[in-house]
């Protein structure tokens, strides 16, 4: 992780210099004033191919923002379901060896919690004599 890291802060400085060197260029190009006839064809103003340039630049950054969320957002889901189902894989080839990995057998092997089965009982049982009391009321 570290190598990556280094080699983008590497390439990144190189950018910026290539960029910079760019601009020294285009200064001392401003400052020179070359005369209109040398050029074939007409070339905007360096404030307009600037205001141009950063419109562009924005759209594309906040596409790349888009894309990039959509993509984790993908991604995330494309994890949990893949995960899931080797889950479930090695669940059932844990179970069908008969192999004890303790973690998969013990999804297996779970037990009712007693005092919500007594609960479960008794709201059975409370349900069965209001459905009496009211078939003997005779009330629906």
């Amino acid at each position: 992780m570290k190598l990556f890291l280094i080699l983008f802060i590497v390439s990144m400085s190189g950018i910026i210099f290539m960029i910079s060197r760019k601009f020294a260029l285009l200064a001392n190009i401003e400052n020179e004033k070359l005369p209109e006839e040398d050029f074939f064809f007409e070339v905007p103003d360096i404030e307009t191919i600037k205001d141009f340039l950063n419109k562009k630049v924005k759209k594309l950054g906040y596409l790349i923002i888009v894309l990039g969320m959509r993509l984790y957002f993908r991604g995330a889901e494309f994890s949990k379901r893949k995960y899931s189902q080797v889950r479930d894989i090695i669940r059932d080839t844990v179970n069908k060896n008969k192999v004890n990995f303790g973690k998969f057998n013990k999804i297996e092997e779970k037990t009712e919690n007693q005092f919500l089965k007594t609960m479960s009982e008794y709201k059975k049982k409370i349900h069965r004599i209001k459905k009496k009391v009211k078939e003997e009321e005779g009330i629906k």
